[in-house]
């Protein structure tokens, strides 16, 4: 996601407007590595800094909690970035080193990332996936819970209580 920001005077504002499949790092959990990102906003200038406002929109696939089936999920985010050009920039802002192309990539990814909920589940009565088995118990019915009642001897004596 590329933005140019060299035609722009100060307190000028731009319209933006992109949309583009940014590549995500694995450890994010998306399924598909490569989800469209949406992000409208506007970009402004004030003496040697710049403003990034809007909001982005995607829609990311991710495995349920429970089942382990793909969810598709709508996620959004406000973003607000401030870009400099001085050589002296404090940890609030990115260090723009051109102002014909900027790459607003990894400030996006890191607010989609602040979005990414940590488990979804496919719906509210998922059954999730037999612990002994292993079979999602939402396609089939498997009578491992009744064969393997096995309780453990320490806990032997809680049973008498229900």
């Amino acid at each position: 996601m590329n933005i140019s920001l060299s035609g722009i005077e100060d307190n000028q504002k731009l319209d933006i407007s992109l949309s583009e499949a940014l590549s995500v790092p694995e450890q994010y959990g998306l399924l598909g590595s490569s989800p469209v990102v949406n992000f409208n906003g506007i970009i402004r200038k004030s003496e040697d800094d710049f403003f990034l406002e809007g909001g982005l929109r995607s829609d990311i696939k991710l495995p349920c909690g429970k089942c382990l089936q793909d969810v598709k999920i709508s996620v959004s985010s406000p973003v607000f970035e401030r870009f400099t050009t001085e050589n002296t920039c404090d940890e609030d802002a990115w260090r723009v080193h051109s102002l014909s192309k900027v790459d607003i990539s990894p400030q996006i990814l890191l607010n989609l990332q602040l979005v990414i909920p940590m488990s979804v589940s496919c719906s509210d009565d998922c059954k999730g996936i037999c612990r002994y088995c292993g079979k999602n118990r939402n396609e089939i019915i498997c009578n491992c819970d009744e064969l393997n009642r096995e309780i453990d001897p320490r806990l032997e004596k809680l049973k008498e209580l229900f």
